[in-house]
């Protein structure tokens, strides 16, 4: 399963990466700071499967 996080803590983003390298069923194939860059990225590559949001960002948060 391919799946992207967005989350504006770099410590947030790199502790998720270790913990997604230990599951070998999902593929971590972007992580990124604001959510215009996520939505930016799966405009471009429809084959995310799931997507791990931060609920608490500036500008557009994980609930919109």
């Amino acid at each position: 399963m391919k799946l992207i996080m967005v989350d504006d803590s770099l410590i947030e983003l790199n502790l998720f990466a270790v913990e997604c390298a230990e599951m070998p069923n999902f593929e971590l194939v972007g992580m990124f700071h604001t959510a215009q860059e996520a939505l930016d990225y799966v405009q471009a590559h429809q084959d995310v499967d799931f997507a791990l949001l931060d609920i608490d960002m500036p500008v557009i948060n994980g609930i919109e």
